[in-house]
């Protein structure tokens, strides 16, 4: 990426990339999250 040039046109795919990267990020995230709550609530003999 840094021996890219400037234009928006060469940096299309590594965007792209980014972008998917960061959704998929989030989504780990969120399923960590989803997993926590459900596993205390189940701990704590709720649901």
């Amino acid at each position: 990426v840094l021996g890219m040039a400037a234009d928006d046109r060469a940096m299309k795919p590594a965007k792209a990339l980014f972008a998917y990267s960061l959704l998929y990020l989030f989504a780990i995230f969120a399923a960590y999250l989803a997993d926590c709550v459900v596993g205390r609530a189940l701990a704590m003999g709720g649901i």
